[in-house]
């Protein structure tokens, strides 16, 4: 049997070292529950690292987890005297114990995830994610990413492993349409089906980390250029992100537009990650797509999106943007800084070298370090 990478893509585990792959059964989606391969995929890593013919390494996901013993020696020393002779003996016994540190988690990345579903017409539509998350079951801290728009979730794909080998479970989802054309069309429905969207992804990254035996200690959520519109909405309104979406759908009599697989749960946030993000759209302060477009169009969108900045007082909030960037300005995370200040929300923005780009190290050390995750040495 050989050690290797495990690479989950669309319910066949995969080995990455050329031996082939291993199916299995189909992950099975249910309304409400889900039934995943986690634990037989995790079974399959731990008889690999049984196997004596590895050496003791291993790797899941190009993460490759050593032991490094650590030995600390302590060294006692008693003196007895003879009780009928001045003869003193003396005894020195050492004892050693050894503390075992374990290097940072192998990581499942999964691909493929169905977490909503939708129509258009008569023709359902699945709302798909990539899950990368520790193999060892804890309370990680959670992240649920938005790629800018129209890149999809592979183009993330290796900052997410890469958060994710520092013990983090991360989603990375794809979200729909949310140019801002289109999220006024067909009474506001590019609006009403990315917030359920979220609000689905946030429920389901709560319940993988549940199936895998912990609960999320912070959950953030990110998203690059389009996607960060969206992320800033849902980090703002948290909690209540159902509830403000109900209320606006049942005033215009309008039916939900998605269907969760993980129905129940919290949409807290505790934190927002923005990398050049258009959050004007989505938070109506002064910008190209914000209070004086939105209101034109739409002033009870307007007044929801607008108001949520006041729902959820102690988010954290950190941003990055280019001032060099060419498609949405510097100006605009300003703008979007000024608004969250005005609103009491701690706030920091950081200015990177470049143009409209998603700066990888800086991305992974801001999530990091607002997760409250340590970097690992050498990376």
């Amino acid at each position: 049997m050989l050690c290797a990478a495990i690479k989950v893509d669309k319910g066949t585990a995969q080995t990455h070292d050329g031996a082939g792959s291993l199916p299995f059964r189909d992950r099975q989606i249910r309304k409400g529950k889900l039934m995943s391969l986690r634990d037989s995929h995790r079974l399959l890593l731990t008889s690999c690292l049984l196997v004596t013919a590895c050496a003791g390494q291993s790797s899941v996901a190009e993460s490759e987890p050593t032991v490094v013993p650590t030995t600390t020696t302590i060294s006692t020393t008693t003196t007895s005297i003879a009780a009928a002779t001045t003869l003193a003996t003396s005894t020195t016994t050492t004892t050693t114990t050894t503390a075992t540190m374990l290097a940072p988690p192998a990581v499942l990345s999964t691909q493929g995830l169905v977490y909503a579903i939708g129509a258009r017409g008569d023709t359902p539509v699945e709302w798909k994610a990539d899950l990368h998350e520790p193999t060892e079951p804890g309370n990680w801290p959670a992240l649920v990413f938005l790629p800018g728009g129209g890149q999809g979730v592979g183009s993330v794909y290796n900052m997410a492993e890469e958060i994710a080998a520092h013990g983090v479970a991360v989603l990375v989802i794809d979200y729909g349409d949310v140019s801002p054309p289109s999220l006024f069309m067909n009474n506001r429905r590019g609006y009403r089906e990315v917030a359920e969207a979220l609000g689905c992804a946030i429920r389901f990254l709560r319940q993988s980390v549940a199936d895998a035996g912990g609960e999320p200690e912070t959950l953030a959520i990110g998203g690059m250029s389009l996607g960060g519109g969206p992320a800033a909405h849902a980090a703002l309104a948290g909690e209540s992100l159902d509830q403000l979406w109900e209320e606006f759908s049942a005033s215009r009599d309008l039916p939900r537009r998605l269907e969760c697989v993980v129905e129940q749960g919290s949409t807290h946030v505790d934190a927002l990650v923005g990398v050049a993000g258009a959050y004007d759209a989505f938070v109506g302060y002064e910008g190209l797509y914000g209070l004086e477009y939105m209101q034109m169009r739409d002033m009870e969108i307007w007044e929801l999106l607008h108001g949520a900045i006041e729902l959820n007082p102690d988010l954290q909030v950190r941003l990055l943007h280019a001032r060099e960037d060419s498609v949405i300005p510097y100006e605009n995370s300003e703008g979007f800084v000024t608004a969250l200040t005005s609103a009491g929300i701690e706030v920091e923005l950081t200015e990177f070298e470049g143009g409209h780009s998603l700066p990888h190290d800086e991305t992974v050390a801001t999530v990091l370090d607002i997760l409250g995750v340590a970097s690992l040495a050498g990376s």
